[in-house]
């Protein structure tokens, strides 16, 4: 429910303040609070005449301040921003690079009057170890048109979004966590998020113009007065040049004024909040109906959905896959014999077991949505299927995941000899059971790597098909939690003889070890190879090509699946791979 006081509605700092003191979501907070983190030495003219009964700075300075003014009640608490951070333990990215810069923003009723052309020749000044140089833009310059100037002169150019976006914070600190540094012409909210991340902040560039049209919280025309502001000169002091390292003195600085010192504790905060909802609503009983009316539609859905769950939904479910039958993907799944219709209900709809049955043999499975896929690809589109004259072909299965493709493969030729390959030692080990299940004969499952060379590697296990090489050597620093020591085999070592099909589905490490493999893929009679093309790292797809081409393969490409269907919408996206493509080679005979 939305508060009758625009604060809390903007950024998602309403989001984030019900969560730090447990408050239910469909109660309005009538609490005032600091939209960011305000220098100011004088309190702003809106939070004078707020008719909140409550109000929440971050800085304790603020709130003596403010005290002085006002007989309201006003508390230190810790900001929404630092307690999102904090709480969902955001870290700076081990592969982060380069300075996120945010220019000073302007608002709909003060102007920056800035040369942006003068401005960006300073930013082209800036010492190499700071580069690349990215740009943080708020929503309001991009309205202004503002990106289009970075844009034209080779800048990459991010935005949070709306401020009326619930999830600002989150997508906010999706950005910040890619760079290794921050910078800005002006001493802001960033200045603070960043230092409190971590992550040290620069104060560099010309100083803005702004021009104020109509705001009545600061003087008319040229807005200089912030300049005298004795909190915003400790902190130019403090962030002026340039910046490497985070001293102790700017740590100490950051953390007061974010409230992380003096904030009061969530439970005396959430006991404020609704001390406050009863007083503002005593004065405005018109609040009261609302909270009803919403409390009502609560009930309501909560009632509906669970009668849905367990019996409109499921009746509506079957039937439409039966009516549906010659056009649903899913019911023609049903027909391979890989799936019932209760067990498809069940991977979609149910919680994730353990076990599923397929070709009335329990297998074992990370979780449903990938396992449905898989399903899909192998058993419905059979994206492996080859043909062979040999009763025995010989098949290397590199990425085998849990053992759905070497399964298809023993369907597609029983007597087949294949070595399956899977990095992931806890997935491994079900594509075992697997195996046991079956009762397969002639597979040899391999729990290693495949790679350049025959070494230990690091991997970063997902739990599902997402696993991959961190291309780092065993020893070597990697930051990610879930990054696993792995033994890594040469794929080129294994195709010293006739191989009549080798998958390659190995998530991003595929470009290496096929121009490793070149002079020997002479030996494979068909090829499958799944491209990742990872968003951080020059697209390759083109020397993918031309090594199957130079090795005498014709190729089609499929795409593998559909991850990206806005390709020039990237704003809210952060894939692991921006483009999946199937491969396949096979030679004309």
């Amino acid at each position: 429910m939305k508060s009758p006081f625009w604060v809390n509605n903007i950024y998602g700092i309403g989001v984030w303040l019900k969560k730090f003191t447990f408050y239910p979501t469909w109660l309005p907070l009538c609490n005032y609070i600091e939209h960011g983190i305000i220098l100011s030495d004088d309190v702003p003219k809106h939070e004078k005449e707020t008719i909140a009964p409550l109000m929440f700075r971050h800085s304790p300075i603020k709130v003596e301040t403010h005290k002085k003014i006002s007989n309201k009640s006003i508390h230190c608490i810790i900001s929404p921003f630092a307690f999102y951070r904090t709480s969902n333990k955001i870290q700076k990215k081990y592969k982060a690079k380069g300075t996120l810069y945010f220019p000073c923003h302007s608002t709909e009723l003060v102007d920056d009057l800035t040369n942006w052309d003068s401005f960006i020749d300073d930013l082209n000044k800036i010492p190499e170890k700071y580069k690349p140089i990215d740009i943080c833009l708020h929503h309001t310059d991009v309205v202004k048109g503002l990106d289009k100037i970075f844009i034209s002169k080779g800048y990459k150019v991010f935005s949070a979004g709306n401020s009326t976006s619930q999830k600002f914070i989150e997508d906010f600190y999706d950005i910040l966590k890619n760079y290794t540094f921050t910078m800005s012409n002006f001493i802001g909210s960033y200045t603070f998020y960043s230092v409190e991340m971590n992550i040290p902040f620069s104060l560099y560039g010309e100083e803005p113009k702004f021009f104020n049209k109509g705001d009545e919280n600061i003087e008319m025309g040229e807005y200089t007065s912030y300049k005298k502001d004795s909190r915003r000169l400790i902190a130019q002091d403090l962030f002026q040049g340039f910046h490497s390292n985070i001293n102790e003195k700017q740590k100490e600085f950051v953390d007061f004024q974010l409230g992380k010192t003096e904030s009061i504790s969530r439970i005396k905060a959430s006991l404020l909040l609704y001390r406050a909802l009863i007083i503002y609503s005593f004065k405005h009983p018109k609040i009261l109906k609302e909270i009803f009316m919403n409390l009502l539609s609560k009930v309501k859905y909560v009632i509906w959905t669970r009668t849905s769950k367990k019996v409109f939904f499921p009746i509506m479910f079957f039937a439409k896959k039966i009516l549906l039958r010659r056009q649903d993907k899913d019911y023609a799944l049903t027909k391979t014999g890989c799936v019932s219709l209760k067990e498809l209900y069940k991977l979609k709809y149910k919680a994730v077991k353990e076990t599923s049955i397929l070709f009335g043999k329990e297998v074992y499975k990370t979780d449903s949505f990938w396992y449905l896929h898989s399903l899909n690809e192998l058993f419905l589109d059979e994206v492996y299927r080859f043909k062979s004259d040999k009763k025995e072909p010989l098949i290397l299965d590199c990425g085998s995941n849990i053992g759905l493709s070497t399964i298809y493969f023993k369907r597609l030729f029983p007597s087949a000899k294949i070595t399956a390959f899977e990095a992931d030692a806890s997935i491994c080990e079900l594509m075992k059971k697997n195996m046991s299940s079956f009762n397969l004969a002639d597979v040899e499952v391999v729990n290693k790597a495949i790679w350049i060379e025959n070494t230990m590697l690091n991997f970063s296990a997902s739990g599902n098909l997402g696993g991959s090489l961190t291309h780092n050597k065993l020893g070597q620093e990697v930051s990610e939690n879930n990054s696993l020591p792995v033994s890594a085999i040469r794929l080129y070592d294994l195709l010293d003889k006739e191989i009549d099909f080798l998958k390659i589905d190995i998530e991003g490490a595929e470009i290496e070890v096929l121009k490793d493999c070149e002079d020997r893929l002479k030996n494979v009679v068909n090829i499958f190879v799944e491209y990742h093309s990872n968003p951080n790292d020059k697209q390759e797809l083109d020397a993918v090509l031309s090594i199957l081409t130079n090795a005498g393969f014709r190729y089609d490409i499929k795409e593998a699946w559909n991850n990206l269907p806005y390709p020039y919408f990237r704003e809210n996206y952060n894939p692991c791979f921006d483009l999946q493509l199937n491969i396949f080679g096979y030679r004309i005979t």
